[in-house]
């Protein structure tokens, strides 16, 4: 799901009892072709099972979309999720004619029993870390001695992407080259279902989260964040730059671009420097770092602070992209903001895995020219579920700051979960109140079709969006266009 400089460590009892998945009557394994042995290591190692009948379908190595590299292996079935590099497809009693040896099929897994239970795959690629530097020559020997194929180095030291003759090899590759003497860790690149931390709450024209003067129904007077007294002194720079990790950020959005720093965005899933796509990201970046004292819609926390964009997020993000997403440029970003995370359902307990760790680890020690990245998480919107921000272990890792979210009364926000590790709160909406504004996407692509902006949810740097019907012609300043 979509969820901050040091942060408490709490101590974690949680005990995941995950059940396998059967197929048919007799309890026998699903998908017989794969290794058990390989099998059981990824679930054990992932806390996941494999899915009786379920299959991911990856774009073709020609570009063929999903959709259509389904119809070219006669995988037929119901869709159950996916954009615009897999599918994945519920096959049922049909998985036994499933050649998983093929590199556009993969299994699934889920994290936990029944069918809203996150999913994730193997992607067929595999990340490598070695112990020493290693020249793109002595990995592609490396890698041809492990019967996989050198695909680049990642943004990481020493790390490479590597690829496997399909998905369900990649589980055994892995596993037999993570045991080499001079490497670190060798692990595939799963692809994870991730999804926003936001909340459905009612659009209203006013920013009363600046500074709250009690005029806005359903707000109370002084509930802000007291930003305005900071303007005369800072409104940021373009030298400061908040990264938007998240699902895209439109970067012409005209309340956004004059803080777009170019050349510091990237679409991960579209391997391109334009990360325009989804909502959820550029309402955050709206909230973050819209351009203020433009006479166009609304003002964001730091209206001059740079602003960029790295998109992770379809329908879910591989390891890969995850990790360097959080350090890429990191020399010259100042803030990754995240608004996402694990399901918040308050039944798996799930952190970054070590990639990731990586990324991060190196960010805060030699990003921002030596003073270290900055990493907000948003807490958790799994109040409701029982979820506690603790199991998290993305919002509950040292290097990142977590941040909880209260209501336009000044109360804990229904979903903001509670826990030790929380470092900061920030208003934004909760229950039947009001929430607070932010840009959307421009035009139809937008919640509200009038162009006007969102009310939005559990806060990070920028919390996130929840759609919302249009607001009366609201006066200045009003939500954006």
């Amino acid at each position: 799901m979509r969820r901050r400089s040091i942060v408490w460590v709490a101590a974690l009892g949680i005990v995941f009892a995950l059940c396998s998945l059967t197929a048919g009557a007799s309890g026998a394994r699903p998908w017989g072709k794969l290794d058990q042995a390989v099998v059981a290591a990824a679930e054990r190692d992932q806390r996941c099972a494999l899915s009786a009948g379920e299959v991911a379908v990856l774009r073709g190595a020609d570009g063929a979309a999903p959709s259509r590299m389904a119809g070219r292996k006669g995988i037929a079935g119901r869709a159950v999720a996916g954009d615009e590099r897999f599918v994945i497809v519920a096959v049922g009693r049909n998985a036994a004619g499933v050649d998983l040896t093929d590199p556009s099929l993969a299994p699934v897994f889920r994290a936990g029993n029944g069918p809203d239970a996150p999913f994730l795959f193997p992607t067929g690629e595999v990340m490598v870390k070695f112990k020493l530097p290693a020249t793109g020559k002595q990995a592609a020997a490396w890698v041809d001695a492990h019967g996989l194929t050198l695909v680049r180095p990642l943004a990481l030291a020493n790390t490479f992407l590597l690829k496997a003759s399909s998905p369900s090899q990649s589980l055994a590759a892995a596993a037999a080259a993570a045991a080499a003497d001079e490497v670190v860790f060798c692990v595939p690149n799963w692809l994870r279902q991730r999804s926003e931390r936001r909340q459905d709450d009612p659009l209203y024209p006013y920013q009363w989260h600046l500074d709250n003067t009690g005029e806005v129904a359903g707000t109370v007077a002084g509930n802000d964040i007291n930003v305005e007294s900071v303007w005369a002194a800072c409104k940021g720079s373009p030298e400061q730059v908040i990264c938007i990790v998240d699902d895209g950020l439109e970067i012409a959005h005209k309340d956004l671009a004059a803080n777009v720093v170019a050349g510091l965005s990237w679409d991960f899933i579209r391997k391109q420097a334009d990360p325009t796509a989804g909502d959820h990201g550029t309402e955050c970046g709206g909230v973050a770092a819209a351009r203020g004292f433009n006479d166009v819609g609304v003002r964001g926390v730091a209206p001059e602070a740079g602003l960029s964009g790295h998109r992770i997020h379809g329908a879910g993000a591989t390891d890969a992209d995850e990790a360097e997403a959080e350090v890429r440029n990191c020399e010259r970003i100042s803030v990754y903001n995240n608004s996402w995370g694990p399901k918040d359902d308050g039944k798996r307990l799930e952190g970054p895995k070590e990639p990731t760790r990586e990324a991060m680890t190196y960010g805060i020690t030699h990003g921002r020219g030596g003073k270290g990245a900055i990493y907000t998480w948003a807490a958790g919107n799994g109040l409701m579920a029982g979820d506690d921000s603790n199991y998290d272990g993305y919002a509950n890792w040292r290097y990142t700051i977590a941040v909880a979210a209260s209501d336009s009364a000044g109360k804990q926000s229904d979903y903001s979960e509670r826990g030790a590790n929380l470092c900061v709160n920030a208003p934004s909406s909760g229950g039947a109140d009001t929430g607070i504004t932010t840009v959307d996407r421009s035009g139809p692509l937008g919640a509200n079709k009038t162009g006007w902006g969102r009310a939005i949810s559990p806060t990070s740097t920028s919390p996130t969006a929840s759609a919302a019907p249009p607001p009366p012609a609201p006066p200045s300043p009003g939500p954006a266009r």
